[in-house]
């Protein structure tokens, strides 16, 4: 059970890491030589950040058209769902072998 438990933490961080690099290869190959400096500031008196709407539907669109900025967000959401899968996992694995503590 840990192993699989270990295997999940794991492999979900390996694939996040693996979505926002992907990501961030095509935020620098769509931009070309023209300074992104721009794209990755934080700026807290424009919310949201820049023209870019954080909203589900625009990233699940953003995935579809290969929007790097969507792709990122994505694999930000992925790091995010890892340790709720995690206790899902747990819940599932602890109720097979029927231990209800």
């Amino acid at each position: 059970m840990n192993a699989l438990i270990s295997g999940l933490l794991r492999y979900g961080v390996i694939l996040s890491a693996a979505i926002i690099a992907i990501g961030t290869v095509l935020l620098l190959l769509s931009n070309g030589s023209q300074d992104i400096s721009q794209l990755v500031v934080y700026n807290p008196n424009q919310l949201p950040h820049g023209n870019f709407d954080p909203s589900l539907g625009h990233m699940f669109a953003g995935l579809v058209a290969l929007d790097p900025q969507s792709i990122i967000e994505f694999g930000v959401l992925v790091l995010l769902a890892t340790p709720a899968a995690r206790v899902l996992l747990s819940v599932f694995l602890f109720t097979a072998e029927g231990d209800r503590t």
